[in-house]
């Protein structure tokens, strides 16, 4: 075995801190025996803060073994010299060289200058050339270089104001930092929003041109949250469902107690009905507000009088789900067993149809001719009054807490995710918005311009169906789950939560 030749290599410091590395490893000036590998090239590294790096390669495969080689290593004192460029994506050379983090040392002699050019370039841009000189051991501040737009015309938009995490838009663009350049080819209007969770929107819409440099400032204001009222009844279980009638200031609630309750618009409860033997899973007002239908786990569906008076009952064989009501006078009820049931108004069975789990939502648009279902399974169905299949949208869905057909002839759905979607009626599907948070519960007004959605936790928000959020309502009841909302017009809104217990936020206190 060849035994590898040891020589001796003296190195001096200067200054005698500095970290020294020979072939990548740690040692400290003086002396060291150094095994000379097959090329005899031996690798010296020293750096020290303030000082430019020393980088040197020995060649010592002349050298006898066991000679002693003297090495002075002597750091020279650099300057750096960082630059902040505008737009942050634009490119710093010096001599062809791309600077890393836009950053250059520079090696300079003691009591010396040294000038260098740099270019900086940017795609749109012009390019611009910076002389930039140096005088070792007097630091530098950084140098600024803002490029001007090229050929294409620019317009220039700097925001400021509260609060700083807002997110801004430029049509449709998200602003990243407070200004923001815009291409112009001709004059033409910009739209610019603010949002934060919390806060209304701030929108603006101004003129622009090639050259226009404005500073927009906002102040978003915080949302109104406002308190709801509890009303003095409630039930002795978790609420599942609630309406207003069409025709009068009546809501119905429904309840896993087996009971229904009637309230007026003052908060008292009017009517309790008790004919269920099971928890009632949903009820529906007639189009004229004379008659209320039920249904509950008991498998019956009842009918009464808006004043309580128990009319007729139907049964059958699945607990039932879901009632609706339509203006034509047919009623639909929806099964454990995925069958909805097609009923006259004197309780006889017109038709049945199906899905492939348990139906959970049931709504007819505004002139009876389309019913609108929603099963476990996530699928929504299109249904005639014949009856007959009319469509079936392309979207699965993991939880629906909200059904409801719109003035405009489209169907509004509320996810579980906290999605918002618009369905047509021929079943095209379009997402108006979405919330940051799970959903337990929501309502849309009969104008279809409010949409309130209930989130985990309790919070209540309220929102125009561009997203925009209008206001909000603090938990009526600390940790306590929100299972039914029900809109009275615009200006009264019911809250039904876990506990059995009702609340109403009303418009008076935030401002409707």
């Amino acid at each position: 075995m060849k035994l590898a030749k040891l020589v001796s290599l003296q190195v001096a410091l200067e200054p005698p801190d500095a970290t020294l590395e020979v072939q990548g490893k740690r040692v400290r000036p003086g002396t060291h025996q150094v095994a000379l590998p097959s090329d005899g090239l031996v690798g010296v590294y020293a750096t020290a803060p303030g000082y430019s790096e020393y980088r040197e390669v020995l060649s010592l495969s002349d050298r006898a073994p066991g000679e002693n080689v003297s090495l002075s290593v002597k750091l020279k004192k650099g300057v750096v010299v960082r630059f902040e460029v505008e737009p942050s994506d634009a490119t710093v050379e010096v001599g062809g060289k791309v600077l890393v983090d836009k950053e250059l040392k520079l090696d300079i002699e003691p009591g010396q200058t040294k000038t260098v050019e740099a270019r900086v370039t940017c795609e749109g841009f012009k390019p611009q050339t910076i002389t930039i000189s140096a005088t070792e051991g007097e630091p530098m501040q950084p140098i600024v270089v803002r490029l001007e737009p090229a050929s294409v015309k620019h317009a220039k938009l700097r925001f400021a104001g509260s609060p700083h995490d807002a997110v801004i838009n430029v049509d449709g663009n998200v602003v990243d930092g407070k200004e923001h350049i815009v291409p112009v080819d001709a004059e033409k209007e910009v739209t610019v929003t603010v949002r934060r969770a919390g806060y209304q929107t701030w929108k603006r819409t101004l003129r622009i041109g090639g050259g226009h440099d404005e500073t927009l400032e906002y102040a978003l204001v915080p949302l109104p949250v406002v308190g709801a009222e509890l009303l003095a009844g409630r039930h002795k279980k978790a609420i599942t469902d609630m309406a207003w009638s069409p025709a009068k200031p009546l809501l119905m609630s429904a309840s896993e107690d087996a009971t229904l309750r009637v309230w007026g618009d003052s908060g008292r409860s009017l009517i309790e009905l008790t004919k269920h033997r099971g928890s009632v899973s949903g009820g529906a007002w007639s189009s004229d507000g004379q008659r209320l239908f039920s249904v509950a786990e008991d498998s019956k569906l009842n009918a009464w009088t808006h004043e309580g008076s128990h009319v007729s009952e139907w049964g059958l064989m699945t607990p039932l789900t879901s009632v609706a009501a339509s203006s034509r006078g047919m009623i639909a009820s929806g099964g454990q067993d995925g069958t909805i049931v097609f009923w006259n108004d004197k309780g006889n069975i017109v038709a049945r149809e199906h899905h492939n789990e348990a139906i959970r939502r049931l709504a007819w648009s505004r002139d009876g001719s389309v019913l609108a279902s929603f099963s476990e399974d996530g699928v929504v169905r299109l249904w005639s009054d014949t009856p007959r299949l009319v469509a079936q949208p392309q979207v699965r869905l993991a939880g629906l807490v909200l059904l409801k057909w719109s003035p405009r002839g489209s169907f509004v759905l509320v996810a579980g995710n906290g999605k918002v979607l618009q369905v047509s009626l021929e079943g095209e599907v379009s997402e108006l918005f979405s919330t940051s948070a799970k959903a337990t519960a929501a309502a849309l007004t009969d104008d279809g311009s409010l949409i309130a959605i209930a989130q985990e936790g309790g919070q209540v928000r309220a929102y125009a169906l561009s997203g925009e959020e209008l206001w909000s309502v603090a938990p009526p009841e600390a940790g306590c789950k929100v299972t039914g909302l029900a809109w009275h017009k615009t200006s009264l809104l019911a809250i039904g939560l876990g506990d059995g217990k009702l609340a109403f936020a009303r418009a008076s206190l935030f401002g409707g």
